[in-house]
């Protein structure tokens, strides 16, 4: 079963929460860029990206062209928020839920806010809890 992404509009940004399995057409188009565009959003528009966990049902597309031997993260425009102590635990644990090659450009890319611990973030007016 696949997780199904979701979007929160505001006025300073465009929300999206997690990537869901990252499926491309035969042409290479991304499903999650394919659903936002047939809504309205340009997938460039999407300014902060919020992963819940890592499994591969919800940060599958987190990277894209993983085969062509160049990652890029799917939405080059975005601040992209994750949890450190789930990075972690999938690199160490090996668990067949984390697809850690497609993971690995999170560990170095200067758009990814890491959230280390328990604590609380602020994203427009909403509030979001995060726990290890």
């Amino acid at each position: 079963m696949e997780v199904q992404p979701f979007v929160v509009i505001t006025s300073e940004d465009v929300l999206l929460l997690d990537t869901g399995l990252g499926f491309s057409d035969d042409k290479g188009v991304m499903q999650i860029h394919q659903n936002l565009m047939q809504n309205g959003i340009n997938p460039s528009e999407i300014t902060k990206l919020l992963l819940s966990h890592l499994h591969k049902d919800h940060a599958g597309g987190v990277e894209k062209d993983v085969k062509s031997g160049t990652p890029t993260l799917t939405f080059p425009q975005a601040k992209y928020y994750i949890q450190k102590g789930e990075l972690d635990f999938a690199f160490k644990k090996g668990f067949p839920s984390y697809l850690t090659e497609e993971l690995e450009i999170l560990k170095t890319s200067e758009q990814v806010v890491m959230l280390d611990g328990n604590g609380w973030m602020v994203l427009f007016q909403y509030t979001f809890y995060w726990h290890n």
